[in-house]
């Protein structure tokens, strides 16, 4: 089930003590929604724009991340389905509110370790990577399954 791993992911994100927790956690949850996203391409939804530009803010978001000096490396497992979405078993809408849910969790966590990370890379990734997720949460903003 494809919001099994983006819950997962929530928990992970909101769990992460710590700046470099915190990107890890981040990279990982970009890593989730970039793979979801692919997963719900499909031409001819209503949500097939969405998930297009979705994938893109993903990528680049995971692209801050990993620019930033304090993310751990090399990154860890991304837990389950290590980073692939389960399959596109689950209504575009539903897997949509999903990734709305762990862009809220992501946008929380990254603007805090924004604001209190010492390095300008650090703090510079975080709100780049922030900034990717809002975009995400704010094209999943769907009010109903497809």
């Amino acid at each position: 089930m494809a919001t099994a791993s983006i819950f997962w992911q929530v928990q992970q994100v909101r769990a992460a003590a710590g700046l470099p927790e915190v990107l890890e956690s981040a990279r990982a949850a970009f890593d989730c929604m970039l793979a979801e996203a692919e997963a719900h391409e499909h031409p001819g939804t209503p949500l097939f724009p969405a998930f297009v530009l979705a994938a893109t803010a993903a990528a680049s978001g995971r692209d801050a991340v990993l620019l930033a000096p304090s993310l751990p490396w090399p990154p860890r497992d991304n837990g389950p389905g290590g980073g692939q979405a389960f399959g596109p078993g689950e209504p575009a809408g539903v897997a949509a509110r999903a990734l709305a849910s762990l862009c809220q969790a992501l946008i929380c966590r990254l603007e805090a370790a924004a604001g209190s990370a010492a390095g300008a890379g650090d703090r510079d990734a975080c709100r780049y990577a922030a900034g990717r997720a809002r975009v995400i949460g704010d094209l999943m903003a769907w009010p109903e399954d497809e």
